[in-house]
């Protein structure tokens, strides 16, 4: 006599025990996911303000204006200036969870870059801080470039 089996299906504990090894793997990738958008936000943010600084060197040189960037006291925004003027003509948010330090070699206000008429930029360099990802911008004042070093 041939006994036919019966279709297997999966347990309450098969299923239990298929669930809980799924929420612990996806327990241990949420902070690695927290991890890379930090550090993209932090890049995003740093090619933004790299193509930013390009932008006004550009323009200094087109409108034969000495202009300047500088960051919000609060650092919640970095603006751009015309030299004697009051009035910022460009401003930008600085993410919230980015934080943005200027510093300079020369000992003439550390919270200002000027660009200049001739292409020149001040020697300066931009950190940019985001969970664990750390980018710095630097300028070569008598070339004019913005580089960025992750």
């Amino acid at each position: 006599m041939i006994m036919k089996s019966m279709p297997r299906a999966l347990t309450f504990i098969e299923l239990l025990i298929v669930v809980i090894i799924t929420g612990v793997l996806v327990g241990l990738a949420v902070p690695n996911f927290r991890s890379t958008f930090s550090s993209a936000r932090a890049e995003s943010f740093s090619r933004q303000l790299q193509s930013y600084m390009n932008n006004l060197r550009g323009q200094s040189i087109v409108e034969q204006k000495v202009l300047y960037l500088d960051i919000s006291a609060d650092k919640s925004r970095f603006n751009a200036w015309r030299q004697l003027e009051n009035i910022p003509f460009k401003a930008y948010p600085i993410p919230e969870e980015v934080s943005i330090e200027i510093s300079k070699n020369s000992n003439i206000n550390n919270q200002e870059i000027y660009f200049y008429p001739d292409g020149r930029i001040d020697a300066a360099s931009i950190t940019v801080l985001s969970g664990n990802r750390r980018i710095t911008l630097t300028t070569e004042g008598s070339f004019g470039k913005v580089k960025m070093q992750k």
